[in-house]
């Protein structure tokens, strides 16, 4: 959180500073950022310090880096130079909480225990919600280990872990306690020997043993956690692989199914398309049979028109023997015409509809 807040800062600073210079040439504010970001901190301290005494610098933000690049440079001095400076300038800044704690470590590292013990105090009492308070608290917490005060080292380290178990202090404070332990351990053991010196020898080496012990166990335990975290990161690996296989089948099976859809529609297409024309098939054999039948028809009537003809011309012969004197025109059989009006028409429609059903089978 606090990274990502300085990182926002800086790149802030970069862009204001951007167009305060695009019609000043002095870019010393500028470098001095570039210099940060690469976190050659000599050259970022050269150019932030030049750059904080123009005025259009002297800002919150610029002394606030100018602070920082002087925590990363190690020099503490100057952290609480210039933060003393920044404290009366700028009281109503929001970086005043992190220029107070920076000002503490800053005090700690020049082994100034007692001081630094009361800065950490008031920052704690003024910011309990902040998200350095854990910090402040375990460092507190160190400048009583330096005063040899284990007791109330040993609670406020007790404390960081208890309320604050995802800081990263809380790994610190976890190891300060185990050697807090060891130290009791010691004490107790220098104690035993000095009442027994007769196996002052003999107690010393177990001590050495203890120790090697507990840091051949520490160690182990280590590498063991290591290994666990190593398989755990392979096991997670091989799901994301099983996952992406079956992604990817899962892909195919869709696309084999698009494939047997677009088969299964031209396949029903097709079946409709034959069972149209086995129904105009059946219609073409109805429409045969019903020719069949007409032409039938048709032979039994010519049939029955030519009896009837035949009749008629003998009746014709014989009217003319009974009665000379009448004039009786003779036709041919074969200049007669047939007309069977009816039956001419119903196999006329019956062709029509033959015709139309050889054309939509053509098509």
């Amino acid at each position: 959180m606090k990274k990502n807040r300085f990182t926002f800062v800086v790149l802030l600073m970069l862009i204001l500073s951007t167009f305060c210079f695009a019609d000043n040439d002095n870019s010393l504010l500028l470098k001095g950022l570039d210099a940060y970001r690469q976190k050659d901190w000599t050259t970022a301290l050269f150019f932030l310090r030049k750059a904080a005494t123009l005025p259009e610098n002297n800002t919150a933000e610029t002394w606030y880096v100018l602070i920082m690049s002087e925590v990363n440079a190690a020099d503490y001095e100057g952290v609480l130079t210039d933060g003393n400076y920044f404290l009366q300038k700028y009281k109503t800044s929001n970086y005043l909480p992190q220029i107070k704690y920076q000002m503490a470590r800053a005090t700690f590292l020049l082994e100034d225990y007692n001081q630094a013990l009361l800065m950490f105090d008031d920052f704690c009492n003024n910011y309990p919600n902040h998200e350095l308070y854990a910090s402040s608290l375990f460092w507190k917490a160190e400048c009583y280990y330096q005063l040899y005060d284990f007791v109330e080292a040993n609670n406020l380290f007790e404390e960081v872990l208890a309320k604050f178990p995802t800081s990263p202090k809380s790994v610190e404070a976890a190891f300060r306690m185990e050697l807090l332990k060891q130290r009791e351990r010691e004490e107790k053991l220098l104690y035993l020997l000095r009442v027994t010196g007769e196996e002052n020898l003999a107690a010393r080496e177990d001590y050495e043993r203890q120790i090697r012990q507990y840091q051949s166990e520490e160690s182990i335990n280590f590498k063991m956690k290591v290994t666990e975290l190593s398989l755990l990161v392979d096991s997670l690996q091989q799901e994301l692989e099983e996952s992406n296989t079956r992604i990817e089948n899962l892909l195919k099976k869709v696309n084999e199914l698009t494939v047997q859809n677009e088969e299964l529609k031209l396949a029903s297409e097709d079946a409709k398309k034959s069972a149209t024309i086995a129904a105009y098939e059946a219609e073409l054999q109805k429409l045969a049979y019903e020719q069949q039948l007409l032409d039938e028809k048709i032979l039994l009537e010519a049939q029955k028109l030519i009896q009837d003809s035949a009749k008629k011309q003998e009746e014709d012969v014989e009217a003319v023997i009974t009665s000379p004197d009448e004039e009786i025109t003779y036709v041919p059989e074969e200049e007669q015409e047939i007309v069977l009006p009816e039956v001419d028409i119903e196999l006329q429609k019956l062709r029509e509809k033959a015709k139309e059903l050889e054309e939509l089978l053509k098509s």
